[in-house]
């Protein structure tokens, strides 16, 4: 974890201008809204990396069999504006990179894009029949108050980030408190007892709301667009294409798989150019044999139909999917969510 200290003095000036803002909330003068469905915010308190949308799936696979559900996100980077409903032709131009993932791995689930989360229920509950709402990456949009909020914090995190500009927190950790269940995402997998009442305890200097742990389950690669066999072994040399926050643990799991790794790293939500290609291109015919290129989720929904990459390299594209694992008290977490669903739904 960074700190860039001599950015210090803009982080107090950006924390001063954010507290006050939370403090025109809690006061009233800028004004929340509430909506008659239920509706379950998952955001974080840093920017980028935290697991928003595997947490999100998570939530999907504990509601979908029960309810109909529809994930509402602001769609970053999208190439549209206002309203915009996932369809079946949909792409990550048009909804943006992790609505797109979404909506490919889960089609009974309805997804949306607003930047603009108010209008964006109102319009999901007069065109849709959802009955519930999962708003992605919504912790500081504050316009909507959300029957269920729940902030991700990394486990790294709570061990001393800074605000921006100086660090990578949004908020002060303090902001936790405004959550229903507070999250410690990315944790090693096996926590002790000790990590566990240590990050406990870091977390209830601001907040006392419920705390559960998840962990990161790398699985299976799978193969991007058209049908392939999955490869039977890792031996070999693998192309890393990643456009995400950070990058490390994936690399280190393909490595640990026994795969040598070259790897392109890009910026978080990175649109390919068509420089790019041509680069991922390049530095993937200057591999040895056997070979083959992998990528996130995320940037597999925009590498999928991309224009300019080599036929070489789209054969040999996969994507490894990942699963948060909760750690501890699972059956509690499912348990807090599907009440407060159930309890809504009968008022």
């Amino acid at each position: 974890m960074t700190i860039h200290r001599w950015l210090l003095p803009a982080s107090w000036l950006y924390g001063l201008g954010v507290r006050l803002r939370n403090r025109l909330f809690d006061l009233g003068v800028l004004r929340s809204q509430s909506f008659p469905i239920p509706v379950i915010s998952v955001g974080n308190l840093a920017v980028g990396g935290t697991g928003k949308t595997p947490h999100v799936e998570y939530l999907l696979r504990l509601l979908l069999p029960s309810w109909r559900t529809a994930v509402l996100s602001r769609g970053y980077r999208r190439k549209t504006s206002g309203f915009v409903m996932g369809t079946a032709s949909s792409t990550a131009e048009d909804i943006g990179d992790e609505p797109m993932q979404i909506k490919e791995k889960f089609h009974e689930a309805t997804v949306a894009v607003d930047a603009n989360r108010c209008e964006g229920i109102r319009l999901l509950m007069s065109r849709t029949d959802a009955q519930v709402v999962v708003l992605d990456d919504a912790f500081q949009h504050r316009y909507v108050h959300p029957g269920l909020s729940i902030v991700l914090i990394e486990y790294e995190r709570l061990k001393g980030d800074r605000l921006l500009p100086a660090g990578r927190l949004r908020e002060p950790l303090s902001g936790m408190r405004r959550a229903d269940i507070v999250m410690v995402t990315k944790c090693p997998d096996q926590l002790t007892a000790a990590d566990i009442e240590s990050a406990e305890h870091a977390v209830r200097r601001h907040s006392q709301q419920p705390v559960f742990f998840s962990a990161t389950a790398y699985q299976d690669v799978i193969p991007v667009g058209k049908e392939r066999h999955t490869p039977a072994a890792w031996e070999g040399n693998v192309l890393l294409i990643t456009g995400i926050a950070n990058p490390t643990p994936l690399r280190a799991e393909i490595e640990r798989r026994g795969a040598k790794v070259t790897h392109l790293s890009f910026g978080d939500h990175h649109s390919f150019s068509e420089a790019d290609i041509r680069h991922i291109n390049e530095a993937f015919g200057t591999l040895p044999h056997p070979k083959m290129a992998v990528t996130t989720e995320k940037d597999a929904a925009r590498l999928a139909n991309i224009k300019g990459l080599d036929g070489d390299v789209a054969q040999a594209l996969y994507q490894m999917p990942i699963r948060v694992r909760i750690l501890k008290d699972a059956a509690r977490f499912d348990q807090l969510v599907t009440d407060y669903v159930t309890t809504t739904l009968k008022r």
